[in-house]
């Protein structure tokens, strides 16, 4: 059977990266657009750390009113964006360990069966590169095998950046390949939450409380007051709504992480290590998870307020775009799943056109007014 899909292959022609920060440079003020001055400033609270995202979603904003897709973000990247792959190494610091490491078997196989996951092997010898020795000193080991993984080199992230280093045993394995909060994640999603909200807790249980109660107060907000796109309007029939095998709904929810323990250590260190200002903060943080495990950003203190929580939710909830990918903010979580089984035949969206440089004329759909009702022709 073939996937029944809504049409929305409008392809933006700005360069979205560019624009948001052109904008960010006019917000901070006109001395910032002077020549040789285009540093991004720190924000207050930490909103999105030091890279130019806020005006990325403000880019995104102002150009959904563009563009023929309707289909929410978080819905699109579940079903079109396919989850990039990390890159693992182990290493050795001689040859006679290879065979010597049952946990080594055991992580290569079990590396080999996800997708989301490209593995290889060396030995530390006197001309390895200076970083190989530094990655397996800091695992802080003896002699025994370690592995090194490396964020996906699309994913936004300064290449060769580290997500965690660790020895490998078969509790460290389990840790990085699947883990209770990587399966709950896995679970909500793919039965149709349209945004996880995993929240790291600081240890002062004052601010966790407080932080806390505000995320969750103010997503059941937004979950009442959002809208979704109507049948109509991402022009499909009212039936196909009914045949999606993963249900279009409005749902949010939060997941807790733990802050210590060996079970979720891999999982906490690719979070803490995706932007450079996370670890060490004495706060609690937040992450927005959707589609395949991608995280949007990091909210962290003060920066977990009405104002952003809102501001991310209605990116996610809102027409997408931007459909490439890459065009997007966020970076992918290495979770193990079979997406396509989980979706089935009946999609909404369409697949993301090839680049090219000829225009793409469609159909605007009716849009919707402050209520959330779809518009009448008139």
């Amino acid at each position: 059977m073939l996937r029944t899909t809504a049409t929305c292959t409008v392809q933006l022609s700005l360069d979205c990266r560019w624009l948001a920060e052109r904008i960010l440079l006019l917000l901070q003020g006109p001395q910032s657009m002077a020549p040789g001055n285009e540093t991004m400033q720190h924000a207050p609270g930490r909103f999105i750390g030091r890279r130019p995202w806020i005006a990325l979603l403000l880019v995104l904003f102002i150009s959904s009113g563009l563009s023929a897709c309707q289909v929410p973000v978080f819905r699109f990247a579940l079903e079109r964006w396919q989850a990039d792959a990390y890159r693992l190494v182990i290493l050795h610091r001689s040859r006679e360990q290879k065979t010597q490491q049952q946990a080594v078997q055991s992580l290569l196989q079990l590396a080999r069966e996800n997708p989301r996951m490209q593995i290889r092997e060396t030995t530390l010898s006197e001309g390895s590169p200076q970083l190989l020795h530094q990655l397996y000193e800091s695992a802080q080991v003896d002699n025994g095998p370690v592995v090194a993984a490396f964020y996906p080199g699309r994913s936004g992230i300064p290449a060769g950046t580290t997500a965690v280093v660790l020895p490998v045993s078969a509790a460290g394995t389990q840790s990085l390949l699947r883990s209770p909060i990587q399966s709950q994640l896995i679970r909500r999603l793919a039965a149709g939450d349209s945004v996880v909200w995993l929240f790291l807790a600081s240890g002062r249980p004052d601010r966790d409380v407080a932080a806390r109660t505000l995320l969750t107060e103010q997503l059941e907000q937004l979950q009442r007051h959002l809208k979704l796109p109507a049948a109509e309007e991402l022009q499909v029939q009212p039936s196909v709504l009914q045949k999606l095998k993963v249900p279009f709904e409005l749902r949010f929810s939060v997941l807790d992480l733990p802050e210590s323990g060996e079970q979720e250590h891999c999982l906490r260190e690719i979070l803490l290590n995706s932007e450079p200002d996370l670890r060490g903060l004495e706060e609690p943080i937040v992450f927005p998870v959707f589609g395949r495990g991608r995280v949007l950003y990091a909210l962290a203190g003060a920066g977990i307020n009405a104002g952003t929580i809102r501001a991310a939710t209605e990116f996610l909830t809102g027409p997408c775009s931007c459909q490439v990918k890459e065009e997007n903010p966020g970076f992918d979580l290495p979770l193990n799943h079979d997406w396509e089984q989980s979706l089935g035949e009946v999609l909404l969206s369409s697949p993301v056109p090839e680049r090219s440089r000829a225009p793409v004329t469609l159909p605007i759909p009716p849009g919707r007014d402050r209520k959330g009702a779809a518009a009448k022709s008139r």
